[in-house]
């Protein structure tokens, strides 16, 4: 007799239920049929050891020393009796495989994306024929296994599983987020709103996901991935606005996706290297042709009053900022004339009280509605034209606040467009919109309530 070693190691185990399924039953069977080939089919050890046992085989950690016909523990004394030792593992299982293992012990245990097949005290023509029947199976499943490669946005070639069904998002989640949704691809996710991005200001994220509540939290309050987190919940990638963060995630051996959005365009870069990551290329497309549409009418209807671009101020009063660089574009697109607008290379910017008064604004735009009533309230902001007209409101927030950057710019732009020219948009109703915008891409029809409660910018 020999003892002989088999190992197979494909590039990415299964993780279609189905498949996974598959290749356990496949193992199973073959170790029932070589353990058991000295014995008669009908032997109760057969049937309560191995066909009971492993049915539920998509789960099993690990099969109980075998039982005899009362129950009680059973040890082979003939050692010609053959069988194999199967170790499924899953890729990226922090417990390792510490089951001692005795000589009539059959262990599942998934652990890190290897299949090893041991198989001990067996003569080399059923050697063969198991190492046939396991390469037969593994080829097979070609299409699950495979492998393809991909560059980020970093210019890094990333390998990533043929198939992609499971993602983490690490960092800022709710705009990362937010481009899953533009895919319908919310089920994929894999964990939730971090404690400093949750609650009722990120309503919509739960409206448009309801299992984000149910899911694990990744990443620690300074935005850090939780390692032991990753490879608790095995994303197939994980996908990320921080370099650090690519290199914290390697230590949970899954592919980071790095992705990046410093000018406005870039939210159809990052769509088109979403959609071949989830291989939806056909609705990245339909989302970046709605970008560019959406933008153009609008561009044409200013066109009609290019010299009338009123004074704009977007501001988060209470910390005296303009909080996002990125209003400084669509306030440009949507035909005003920033106040703040200038070289600066910050995120933010910050102005005081003295130079709000001197900039005068004619339309202010605010972080939420409750800045809204204390601006109107305040005596020392009375002068300001904005105030004075009433022209001043709150920044809507969907799944992402609308200020920043997001999938949801388009509506951005239309809103304040409609906010800045009243006159010229007042057919082009921002309900609407906003509710086609979420039924096709989010896949999740609003009520008009949720729609006038998103677009007042109260939480």
């Amino acid at each position: 007799m020999n003892n002989i070693l088999f190992t197979i190691q494909p590039p990415i185990f299964p993780r279609d239920d189905a498949q996974r399924a598959a290749l356990l039953a496949m193992c199973v069977k073959i170790r029932c049929t070589l353990r058991y080939n000295d014995l008669s089919p009908n032997d109760p050890r057969v049937l309560k050891s191995d066909a009971d046992r492993f049915r539920s085989g998509a789960r099993v950690r690990r099969a109980p020393v075998d039982q005899g016909n009362n129950g009680s523990k059973h040890r082979d004394a003939n050692t010609s009796i053959r069988y194999i030792q199967i170790d499924i593992a899953y890729r990226m299982e922090l417990v390792s495989s510490s089951i001692a293992a005795t000589e009539n012990n059959a262990i599942c245990n998934f652990r890190s994306g290897e299949l090893n097949l041991i198989q001990r005290k067996i003569g080399r023509p059923g050697a063969i024929a198991l190492f046939t029947c396991i390469v037969t199976l593994m080829s097979s499943m070609t299409h699950a296994l495979a492998d393809r490669t991909i560059t980020d946005m970093a210019g890094r070639s990333v390998t990533i599983a043929d198939r992609v069904t499971r993602v983490a998002t690490i960092g800022p989640v709710p705009v990362l987020n937010s481009f899953v949704f533009a895919l319908g691809e919310a089920r994929s996710l894999v964990n939730g709103l971090p404690p400093n991005l949750s609650g009722p200001r990120w309503r919509m994220q739960y409206l448009v996901d309801p299992d984000i509540s149910r899911r694990p939290i990744l990443q620690g309050g300074g935005g850090a991935p939780l390692v032991e987190g990753l490879i608790e919940t095995k994303p197939d990638i994980v996908l990320t606005m921080d370099r650090k963060t690519i290199d914290l995630v390697a230590r949970a051996h899954t592919p980071a996706v790095f992705l990046s959005w410093r000018q406005p365009d870039d939210v159809k870069t990052v769509m088109r290297l979403l959609g071949r990551i989830y291989d939806k290329t056909e609705a990245a497309e339909a989302y970046c042709s709605y970008f560019d549409t959406t933008l153009g009418n609008i561009s044409a209807r200013l066109a009609q009053r290019s010299a009338q671009r009123p004074r704009v101020l977007y501001a988060n009063l209470k910390r005296m900022t303009q909080p996002h660089l990125i209003a400084e574009w669509w306030i440009t697109q949507a035909g005003g004339r920033s106040v703040t607008e200038g070289d600066r290379l910050t995120e933010a910017l910050t102005f005081s009280r003295e130079q709000l008064l001197a900039w005068d604004p004619e339309v202010m735009i605010l972080s939420n509605a409750s800045e809204v009533a204390e601006a109107y309230a305040d005596p020392r902001l009375s002068t300001i034209s904005a105030i004075r007209n009433r022209r001043v409101a709150a920044i809507p927030t969907g799944v992402h606040l609308w200020g920043n950057r997001t999938v949801e710019e388009p509506l951005t732009v239309l809103w304040a467009a409609q906010l800045i020219h009243p006159d010229l948009f007042r057919d082009w109703d921002i309900r609407d919109e906003v509710a086609a915008f979420y039924a096709n891409f989010f896949k999740k029809p609003l009520t008009k309530p949720e729609i006038e409660k998103m677009l007042s910018g109260r939480s």
